[in-house]
């Protein structure tokens, strides 16, 4: 058989990740907290064998292959939306409790009025005007 027949009958198969085929199930425990080791552990026992490295390279590969970000004016998410979940609990908002919009524009007045509070803010107000 000449290699011009066997190009022409046979494609080439294409490689495929031994991760392939438990993308969602690697993503899914890795969103609630396991470590690459254990997630190794767990495919082990499905009878793949790979390294925590391959796996944190296939866990980058998931986020970075999502949906693009579609980049939203923020004034139109705040007419969307007039509660928001608090991250942090350095301003007095309880972590994880909602709160409306008028208590996120009175937090926000000190930082966005003429001469906000913040030492930061005030300089580039200056910086501004300069």
């Amino acid at each position: 058989m000449k290699i011009e027949d066997f190009l022409a009958t046979k494609a080439p198969a294409k490689r495929k990740s031994k991760l392939a085929s438990f993308t969602r199930e690697i993503y899914e425990l890795k969103s609630r907290g396991y470590s690459a080791p254990d997630i190794q552990e767990w495919l082990k026992s499905k009878g793949v064998d790979v390294t925590p490295r391959a796996i944190n390279k296939k866990i980058k590969a998931i986020q970075t292959s999502g949906p693009t970000a579609n980049p939203t004016p923020i004034k139109e998410v705040l007419k969307q939306d007039n509660t928001v979940l608090s991250s942090s609990n350095n301003n007095g908002f309880k972590s994880g409790s909602a709160f409306d919009r008028s208590n996120r524009e009175n937090f926000a007045s000190q930082y966005i009025s003429e001469n906000p509070i913040n030492s930061v803010a005030q300089r580039l107000i200056n910086k501004e005007k300069s």
